[in-house]
């Protein structure tokens, strides 16, 4: 009995998380569509959809314009130089949101490639993510929640033959998934 209580969470709980997160994805999107909704129509489902597919195709509209229209990019570095940068509080938050989305961009145009490194400290051996090379900046996760970790810099670390999607389940499973791709 025990044994097929165990199977079937096993069976269960990865669906149920997906459904549980585009369930919330969902959410936010419905409250987003019912605030710009005119009060007279009356809501069904499936304008959601509609609402995320429209700001998925202005997201791409908007990144190729800019990136195909030399002019509208100096425009833009214009009012980044003269304006936002020029207003104390929205230069910072605009630089903090420039450089996280620029990180992203640089990963993604170089694969998205994370190398996973092995640190040894007084208390043994952790798994990191080297996110700045040049600094020698790892992010440690911190099972099983691998969405928190912490950040330290150090230059003694070992590059493993693993990737991102492999550290997470090892930390998630607290061990238990792909601990023997960790040597």
């Amino acid at each position: 009995m025990k044994k097929y209580f165990k199977y079937g969470i096993g069976l269960i709980l990865p669906l149920a998380l997906v459904c549980a997160v585009l369930w919330w994805l969902y959410g936010i999107f419905a409250n987003l569509t019912m605030t710009f909704l005119p009060a007279t129509m009356v809501y069904h489902w499936w304008f959601t959809c509609i609402v995320l597919a429209g700001i998925v195709i202005a997201i791409i509209l908007i990144g190729m314009i800019f990136s195909l229209i030399k002019p509208l990019r100096w425009i833009k570095e214009q009012i980044e130089k003269y304006i936002i940068k020029r207003i104390p509080i929205v230069s910072t938050i605009y630089n903090f949101g420039k450089e996280v989305s620029n990180s992203f961009v640089t990963d993604i145009k170089e694969g998205g490639n994370f190398p996973i490194v092995e640190i040894e400290t007084g208390i043994g051996k952790m798994l990191g993510v080297l996110t700045d090379e040049t600094n020698n900046i790892v992010f440690v996760i911190s099972a099983p929640i691998p969405s928190s970790g912490f950040i330290i810099k150090t230059d003694k670390y070992k590059k493993l033959d693993m990737d991102l999607v492999d550290n997470i389940q090892i930390n998630a499973s607290l061990g238990k998934v792909k601990g023997n791709k960790w040597k």
